[in-house]
């Protein structure tokens, strides 16, 4: 054993220090809380092996100074990455390392000592009413619980820094709490003379432990700071009382009533603390016992630490008179060789062990067997299933002990009574199963369908009892075989076709038994023939499902093509200049009389010039450049303004169901549902094929209204919900199809709830910023109009009732609109965007998620910094890391602007962004 009281950790001038840990991950770093308010980090090398290290490295790491209080307890996570701090400011801050900015920075407010490392306040806890006594970690360090003179205990929640629970049960101070290894289990012990035990799956009273503290006059102690076993089977409890004499007491985990005593000191006990291993104890001779042992270091206000092991009712070590004063607080290593104390008299002790004082440590594979054997299950953290008393344990025993049994099930292959000879092996989950005494067929059928292969299972017809000699009955299956595959989809019957016709509709087919079916058509129709579109099934085949109708049909007409007017006439204005009267007209001929089909072009009333056709007009589109013709039989037809022929007719294949002409550029879509995009004025596809299909098949959408297609070939489409009669068609949701996925993207929902329940509704804009009229603004805004006010009434109401629920819906609302500006390349819009979702988590104090926003752009994380692009975009002259800083800072200042809750979080990254600049 070694024993080091090193002069250099100290505070102040000597101020007494309250706390002390030890770092578990790397174990490189010391923590000391004091009463001058500030918390030290040390490196713990110094201590351990001082002669190993090379000169200049520095003994003292970092000072952190925000809290007003003195600094009462500090403890650091499982992992080693947080540390978290009470003080009796009544806050707790959880710490964290900075990654980013410059390596060394200056010294704490009143210090003259350099900081090497930047720790930085991740998330302050405010809660209590009091001073803050002590903090504990839950095992898998997704929870803190922490206690104070308030005479309660928080639980929080560490990735919220929100608190789950308040735990009231103490008539007095709570100046110790401990978390249960298991998970099972929080102990928290008071002033009021007893230690209760919290059961953490519904935070109620578990237990309430009294007798130790029965003939106790005042509990004279600052801090009361009890232990809990590493295997989780006992809880070391301070200033007790045994016989008049100052004790630990000890009592088993089941029950809680079972006591034992570590005796020797001569004043109370203020502090314990287990040693995080396992291990096998040290026989005299040196060598590791077969048994299993864990230890506990114990202090008091005799400055005596004293250390015990379950396998011995003796002390492994005594130390006596370590400090002036009495022993606060002891902190453990990770690999429970390393114990340091520390007193109200400013000083801290080292003691190191050995092998040949602790023995072996316990391996965790070895380790993980103890506890699936004494609790049932094996490691986990946080609340696990374990097994809570023998009774339990012994249950499970007799089931892995017992033969094993045939599960019954509702599979038709079953066994009746008794299992005979060789008749059926269970398999544990009943992952699968082997009958010998069952025909071939029958094994080979139901291991086919325990393979998830459908082919050689066909429903059961009859079953036949069958008596054996020995008594035991049987049910054997009778197996026929159906005439048609047994995984085709059960026959379905479709929904009628919809009487709405807006300018593309999708097809909708009725059944086949219907006597007024009637498919969408274009063709000529004349007294003596209909050309009428194949249908999608035989009358021998039954019709598919309505979900598998685009798989299994044999119509490729999915939308319904465009039909002529029935008024034979239809006219689009060509957008001139002012003044000009431009109209192209279609004329189609009345089929009992000998005409032709025609368009014209009509200026300021006169026809300039007119053109013949052989098949019905259905659609006309026309802009300054060109002017496009859909015919009936799906061709298409493109003239200049001067009516020249600029190309033979286009065939895209299938019937023309929608059609758009903008610029130069001619669009259509077909009743396959494909979209062509020709460049006219170069001859060449823009677009060439993409299917609509995807969109078409949503059930949301019935209607597709409108397609765009900008300057940089980015396809639009406007799709109307299905809900929505003909009279207020608009349309609710926009897609765009990304190239680079190979897909469509939604860009936007008027009927989401989500948009319904969030600040944005109607247009509100809780940010007080004004949009940028951009990509995505543009193609947004048809969406907002036409939403029926019966939702939008539901909408208020549900916010009414649930503030949070519109909080919530605001956030992920603008997630979407930033991905989706971020997908379109908008720099300006994302900007926008980014800047009303900092804005909201700021309002909201939802300070985690704004550390994870400005951490992903320090680390050049695209998805919440510009998007691709955006410099070039913006026309800015200057580097992506200098647009980061740039909008980094602006983001700081509407954080600051809207809470000053959060003025630690922006003064942390201002000095960041001042690191970032100056390097």
């Amino acid at each position: 054993m070694r024993f080091v009281k090193p002069l250099w950790i100290k505070h102040g001038g000597g101020d007494p220090i309250y706390s002390v840990d030890i770092q578990p991950a790397d174990g490189c770093r010391i923590a000391t809380g004091a009463l001058d308010t500030t918390i030290r980090l040390w490196s713990l090398a110094h201590l351990k092996e001082p002669a190993s290290l090379e000169g200049g490295q520095p003994k003292l790491l970092c000072t952190l100074a925000q809290h007003q209080g003195s600094v009462n307890v500090v403890r650091w996570s499982p992992d080693g990455l947080t540390l978290a701090s009470g003080s009796d400011d009544r806050s707790v801050i959880l710490w964290r390392q900075q990654q980013h900015g410059a390596a060394q920075v200056a010294p704490a407010f009143g210090s003259d000592e350099a900081n090497h490392e930047v720790w930085r306040c991740a998330k302050l806890l405010r809660r209590h009413e009091g001073d803050v006594l002590d903090v504990a970690w839950s095992a898998d360090g997704l929870r803190l619980a922490t206690c104070s003179i308030d005479n309660t205990i928080c639980i929080w929640v560490v990735a919220t820094g929100e608190a789950e629970a308040v735990l009231r049960g103490h008539n007095g101070p709570v100046k110790g709490v401990v978390w249960d290894p298991v998970g099972r289990f929080l102990a928290s012990q008071g002033d009021d003379k007893k230690v209760l035990i919290w059961a953490t799956d519904t935070w109620k009273l578990k237990s309430s432990i009294k007798e130790p503290f029965s003939k106790i006059g005042i509990m004279s102690s600052l801090f009361l700071r009890l232990a809990w076993s590493v295997d989780g089977s006992t809880v070391v409890m301070t200033h007790c009382v045994n016989s008049g004499l100052p004790v630990a007491t000890c009592v088993d985990r089941e029950g809680f009533s079972k006591a034992q005593h570590f005796v020797g000191h001569t004043k109370p006990i203020t502090a314990a603390r287990a040693n995080p291993m396992l291990f096998h104890p040290a026989t005299p001779d040196g060598d590791a016992a077969s048994g299993v042992a864990s230890f506990v270091a114990i202090g008091g206000q005799d400055s005596t630490v004293s250390i015990w092991g379950t396998h011995d009712s003796r002390p492994l070590a005594v130390l006596r008179n370590v400090f002036d004063t009495g022993v606060l607080d002891l902190a453990w290593s990770a690999d429970g060789c390393d114990l340091i104390a520390c007193s109200k008299d400013g000083d801290v002790a080292y003691i190191g062990f050995t092998a040949k004082e602790l023995g072996t440590a316990v391996e965790p594979e070895e380790k993980n067997k103890l506890w699936l054997d004494t609790y049932g299950a094996p490691m986990s953290h946080g609340r696990a299933a374990v097994a809570e008393n023998i009774e339990q344990l012994i249950i499970e025993r007799d089931i892995h002990k017992s033969p094993q049994k045939v599960a019954v099930s509702d599979d038709p292959v079953a066994e009746v009574g008794s299992v005979g000879t060789g008749a059926v092996a269970g398999v544990a989950g009943g992952a699968a199963a082997a009958i010998s005494a069952a025909p071939p067929t029958t094994v080979a059928a139901l291991a086919a369908r325990f393979a998830g292969d459908p082919t050689h299972w066909s429903p059961t017809k009859a079953q036949q009892l069958e008596t054996r000699k020995n008594g035991k009955r049987r049910i054997t299956p009778q197996l026929v075989t159906s005439g048609h595959s047994s995984h085709q989809p059960a026959p379905a019957f479709q929904s009628p076709s919809r009487r709405l016709e807006p300018v593309l509709a999708v097809s909708r087919q009725p059944p086949p038994s219907s006597p007024k079916r009637r498919l969408p058509q274009t063709a000529e129709r004349s007294g003596k023939r209909r050309n009428v579109q194949p249908e999608s099934q035989s009358s021998s085949t039954p019709p598919a499902s309505a979900a598998h109708t685009a798989a299994v049909s044999h119509n490729p007409h999915i939308l319904s093509g465009l039909r002529p007017p029935k008024t034979n006439t239809l006219s689009v204005q060509v957008a001139r200049d002012v003044g000009d009267s431009v109209v192209v007209q279609a004329t189609n001929a009345d089929p009992l009389k000998p005409q032709l089909h025609s368009v014209s072009l009509v200026k300021d009333g006169m026809v300039a010039w007119s053109h013949s056709f052989t098949e019905k007009v259905v659609a006309v589109a026309a802009s300054n450049d060109v002017i496009a013709i859909a015919g009936a039989h799906g061709g298409v037809h493109v003239l200049s303004c001067a009516g020249d022929r600029l190309l033979p007719p286009l065939v895209a294949g299938g019937l023309i169901a929608l059609l758009r002409v903008k610029g130069a550029a001619v669009t259509i879509i077909t009743s396959f549902g494909k979209l062509f995009s020709w460049d006219i004025s170069s001859q060449t596809a823009v677009h060439s094929g993409i299917d609509i299909g995807p969109v078409a098949a949503d059930p949301r959408n019935a209607d597709v209204l409108d397609v765009d297609i900008n300057a940089d070939g980015r396809v639009t489409l406007l799709v109307a919900p299905r809900r929505r009669a003909a009279r207020h068609l608009a349309p609710a949701r926009a897609y765009t199809y990304h190239s680079g996925l190979g897909c469509w993207i939604e860009l936007g929902d008027a009927d989401s709830d989500v948009y319904k329940l969030s600040d944005f509704h109607n247009g509100v804009d809780p940010a007080t910023l004004k949009a940028p009229t951009g990509a995505l603004a543009k193609i947004q805004a048809p969406l907002r109009a036409g939403i029926p006010g019966a939702q939008l009434a539901r909408a208020a109401a549900l916010r009414k009732l649930d503030v949070q629920v519109q909080v919530t819906a605001t956030q992920s609302y603008i997630q979407g609109q930033l991905a989706a500006a971020a997908a379109l390349q908008s720099a300006d819009e994302y900007r926008y965007w980014l800047r009303c979702y900092v804005q909201v988590l700021a309002r909201h104090s939802r300070e985690a998620d704004l550390r994870s926003v400005f951490n992903a752009m320090l680390e050049g994380n695209r998805f919440c910094g510009p998007p691709r692009g955006a410099v070039a975009a913006a026309g800015a002259a200057v580097t992506a890391t200098e647009v980061d800083v740039t909008l980094l800072k602006e983001l700081l200042v509407a954080v600051g602007e809207k809470n000053r809750e959060l003025q630690r979080f922006v003064a942390e990254y201002t000095e960041v962004l001042a690191a970032l600049s100056s390097a």
